[in-house]
């Protein structure tokens, strides 16, 4: 039976098997370990293995339980993988030939006397990658690393000669910090507890590895790699990571949405592996075919649910066979058109987000059957200026039809289609027109006391936003069509018949009238009576829809004066100062003036008067010439 060594030196459940045979050694010959296992025929790098053999042995001349070192062991479970207790890793889940250690936790071993290489213990967790904060003292560990053939022992008396005062100022320059939330669960892990079930679904490195990169990502950008980080940085991708996959995949998803949300790049075509960068690489094209887990599975659904993938295109190892999103850019190139101008388009119908003008086209994305609806919308539009050549009518009848809402603007009037803020669907013109061919009669010369439109209205007295809507409504019995012309030039119609229709106008105007005084376009205007905070800049009501507003909204006089005794449109500001538009921005930046409301939103800069008021008197002078605003 081989002798005892004495004293016995317990193996510390916290610590290496690497870790107690130094100790050993310290405490029995002084020296390091490897001379000191050759002398019991042990190789030292059968213990840098954890074999088998050589565990029972050291064991053996030790005294000590093989059964309590079997916990801290781990064991090869395949070519570079291993297992600790119930979890299977790669290696690169430790720190490999790295050392980590605590200040603190050796100081607090020295304190035992004598030899401190006796006592100093080196911690299990120290070994693993994603450890980085001490959870006793609460301190960042101190990584060192020999660059030598022998820095796979973890000799802590070589790598951390530090004693005494130099041992504790090491520490004092540390700043404590609590352990990240993925540690905690790693070591809870480890010790059989469980965690979110996302993330206890997949192993143990898969986990740690998804949170770190997802946190890499997220704090210090796409072309960031984790093995450049600095530990400081390591550990704040770590706890940034953690925030989102301890969520689960819905926190994961919600993480890529906000990358993809953040990228600004807007030159040339984007796609997934410029957003994700370095983390669609590591899932694209990682070495050693490793299972990355499930989170390569959900960043290629993210990118076919947000991205315009083109059927047939392979992400992530996957085709997507019919094409579930659409992008500005994929969407400009299949109908033809300036992405610009679809852009615009969409933002208008409200199918984009309104804030995305600063991503590329390429990224601003909509359901495809959504996307495909409105670019078929998109090559019907007609601006209201092409209206009058299409209806065969004038400008201001072509106008009305679309301020009495027989026509409806597409997207609320916020199209910009050439040089008009206002377009129509041409299906619906002329689904409008075959509806009125169809329904009147033709006649073939002209009939006495029947006239055209605008001499009707000037002969019954009855406006011509009553009549067109009565016409089209079906409500002239007298209406009919002159054989040989087209259009709303074609129609004929009785003054009498009209006479049902003249009232007596209230006092105040429609919409369509109070933006003409105003000097607002169609789509300005609706701006100006949305709500908001602080309720709309120009005040209107609410009446029963007649045939002076089929809008529902009439304006009082005192509405109109309201809104221009408190504000100013940039355009009314150039006519008031005599100033062109770019002299004027200059102006009102220079005395601090800033648009009520964001000009993208309403479609024009206005201002304040009290604002602009308040400018200091010699700005004003020096501006234009004169001693106060206009």
């Amino acid at each position: 039976m081989t002798e005892l060594l004495r004293p016995f030196l317990p193996f510390d459940p916290a610590e290496t098997l690497l870790s107690w045979a130094a100790r050993l050694a310290a405490l029995h010959t002084g020296d390091r370990f490897v001379p000191f296992l050759r002398d019991f025929g042990i190789e030292p790098k059968s213990i840098v293995l954890n074999s088998e053999d050589a565990v029972e042995r050291l064991c053996e001349v030790t005294g000590q339980d093989p059964a309590v070192v079997a916990q801290n062991l781990l064991k090869r479970a395949g070519v570079r993988r291993f297992a600790l207790r119930d979890e299977v890793f790669p290696l690169e889940f430790t720190k490999g030939a790295m050392t980590a250690f605590c200040p603190a936790c050796l100081a607090e071993d020295d304190r035992a006397g004598g030899n401190v290489h006796a006592h100093r213990r080196g911690k299990l967790i120290w070994t693993l990658r994603h450890v980085l904060t001490c959870p006793v003292h609460g301190l960042p560990l101190v990584e060192r690393r020999r660059e030598s053939w022998d820095s796979i022992y973890h000799e802590l008396s070589l790598l951390v000669p530090e004693e005494g005062e130099s041992l504790a100022a090491l520490a004092e320059g540390l700043e404590q910090r609590a352990p990240s939330g993925l540690q905690d669960y790693l070591l809870s892990r480890l010790d059989g507890g469980t965690g979110p079930a996302w993330l206890d679904g997949q192993g143990i490195e898969q986990a740690a590895r998804t949170t770190e990169v997802l946190g890499t990502l997220l704090e210090f950008g796409r072309d960031r790699v984790t093995s450049d980080l600095t530990l400081a940085e390591r550990d704040q991708a770590c706890r940034t990571g953690w925030h989102y996959t301890s969520r689960g995949a819905e926190g994961v998803r919600e993480a890529l949405q906000t990358v993809q949300d953040a990228f600004r790049d807007r030159n040339g075509k984007v796609g997934p592996q410029k957003v994700f960068g370095q983390m669609f690489k590591w899932l694209a094209y990682g070495t050693n075919q490793k299972d990355v887990g499930p989170i390569r599975d959900l960043l290629r659904e993210h990118i076919f649910d947000t991205m315009a993938v083109a059927p047939g295109d392979e992400v992530l190892g996957e085709v997507l066979p019919v094409r579930r999103r659409h992008s500005v850019l994929s969407l400009a190139e299949q109908i033809k058109v300036h992405p610009k101008t679809l852009r615009n388009f969409l933002k208008a119908c409200g199918a984009v987000a309104p804030d995305c003008e600063e991503q590329p086209d390429s990224l601003v994305t909509l359901d495809v059957a959504e996307g495909e609806r409105l670019a078929e919308l998109l090559k019907n539009a007609v601006p209201v200026s092409n209206l009058p050549k299409l209806v065969n009518c004038t400008r201001s009848q072509a106008q009305l039809m679309v301020d009495c809402g027989i026509l409806k603007p597409i997207g609320h009037g916020g199209i910009e289609i050439g040089n008009s803020r206002c377009a129509v669907d041409r299906r619906e013109v002329e689904e409008l027109m075959a509806d009125l061919k169809r329904r009147l009669p033709v006649i073939r010369t002209e009939p006495e006391g029947r006239h055209g439109l605008a001499r009707t209205a000037e002969l019954s007295r009855v406006t011509l936003d009553v009549i067109l809507p009565a016409l089209f409504d079906g409500k002239l019995t007298s209406a009919a069509r002159l054989a040989g012309q087209n259009g709303l030039a074609a129609v004929r119609l009785d003054p009498v018949e009209l006479a049902r229709f003249a009232t007596v106008r209230p006092l105040g105007y429609g919409p369509s009238e109070a933006f003409k005084i105003l000097k607002v376009s169609l789509r300005v205007g609706r701006a100006l009576l949305a709500d908001r905070p602080g309720g709309p800049l120009l005040r209107s009501r609410k009446v029963p829809v007649s045939a002076f507003t089929r809008a529902g909204i009439w304006l009082m006089p005192q509405d109109l004066m309201d809104f221009q005794r408190e504000y100013a449109t940039h355009g009314n500001l150039c006519t008031e100062t005599g100033l062109h538009h770019m002299e004027l921005s200059h102006a009102l930046k220079k005395m601090g003036v800033e648009p009520v409301a964001d000009p993208k939103e309403i479609g024009v800069r206005v201002y304040r008067w009290a604002d602009i008021s308040a400018a200091p008197v010699d700005i004003w002078k020096d501006v234009i010439g004169k001693d106060g605003p206009p």
